[in-house]
């Protein structure tokens, strides 16, 4: 019985002594949620928070348009030859004019320009950057660029104020036969160039200046002779500049026809700098081109027509000298 009185006393004393000296409750914040509460953290929360913000990857820059192959343009410009004549107006004016622009997807040009001229006459130039706009190409999936240099009256070489000795006759003869082995790298060359790689590059460029000789054929269907080209290739393998080298065939046309084209063409980068070349290409009419005989006789068979695209031209990789 005593025992059962006292319990609501021992009761009612431990709910003071906790009031009084007790621990304290727990008092739980509104701002504060608890973690299990909260869920948890999304994935990409948690990689932000160990990483950072996410860094910005930079955009491709953009591709650089595809250069043309050259031979779409000796193809569009095929039929126009009389009206690119045209703009020359007097005979008198000799020079060159190189001109770059665009072709959209669809093939039209677009943004001509004149990248360089010695004709000195804005009139020639407007005339053929007219008649460059109104060109039509084949269709592409990408846009393109190209660029083509105009010879009008290609310039030959300074006359020599030199005496007609026997010394100077015997170096000219020597000039002249090492100039028949077809490709010579000139003494006073700065930078050099395998004449083999030289040689390879020209045969590989034949459908560029074939049309050449073939048109001489129709106004002379007796032409014949020799084309001797005096080129300068450039540290990029770009020819920088053609001059008349001693050339004896008798259609200045042709000899422009050719040196044209030989802007067009594509080198290996040389050895040391700037290779100072002679070059030879004779002409016969019904002898057929020999390839890989750079210099002997060659014909002129109509090209093939155009396909839709073009291969490039072969540019054969520089070999060492060993």
């Amino acid at each position: 019985m005593h025992r059962l009185r006292l319990l609501p006393a021992l009761v009612a004393g431990f709910a003071i002594g906790l009031g009084c000296g007790g621990a304290e409750p727990v008092v739980q914040r509104p701002s504060e949620v608890p973690r299990a509460e909260a869920g948890p953290r999304p994935a990409r929360a948690r990689a932000k928070a160990r990483h950072g913000p996410p860094e910005e990857r930079p955009s491709a820059p953009p591709t650089e348009p595809v250069e043309i192959d050259p031979t779409e343009i000796v193809f569009a410009l095929r039929g126009r030859e009389a009206d690119v004549e045209a703009c020359r107006r007097e005979p008198r004016k000799r020079g060159l004019i190189q001109l770059a622009w665009g072709i959209d997807r669809d093939g039209a040009v677009e943004d001509v320009e004149v990248q360089r001229s010695t004709v000195g006459d804005p009139d020639v130039e407007r005339c053929l950057v007219e008649h460059v706009s109104s060109l039509r190409f084949n269709r592409a999936a990408e846009a393109r660029t190209a660029r083509w240099t105009f010879v009008f009256g290609l310039e030959g070489e300074p006359p020599s104020k030199k005496k007609k000795n026997k010394a100077w006759r015997s170096k000219k003869r020597r000039r002249s036969a090492r100039a028949e082995r077809g490709v010579a790298i000139e003494s006073s060359s700065p930078g050099w160039l395998e004449p083999d790689a030289i040689d390879s590059v020209v045969q590989s460029g034949y459908r560029l200046y074939a049309h050449c000789y073939r048109d001489g054929l129709a106004r002379n269907p007796r032409l014949g002779g020799a084309v001797r080209l005096r080129f300068v290739i450039g540290r990029d393998g770009s020819v920088q500049q053609v001059r008349d080298g001693g050339s004896d065939l008798p259609d200045p046309r042709v000899i422009d026809c050719v040196a044209q084209t030989f802007f067009a063409l594509r080198f290996p980068r040389p050895e040391r700098g700037h290779v100072h070349v002679l070059y030879r290409r004779k002409f016969h009419p019904g002898l057929l081109p020999r390839r890989g005989e750079g210099g002997n006789s060659a014909g002129a068979p109509p090209p093939p027509s155009p396909p839709a695209d073009f291969p490039p031209l072969v540019t054969p990789q520089r070999r060492d000298r060993g």
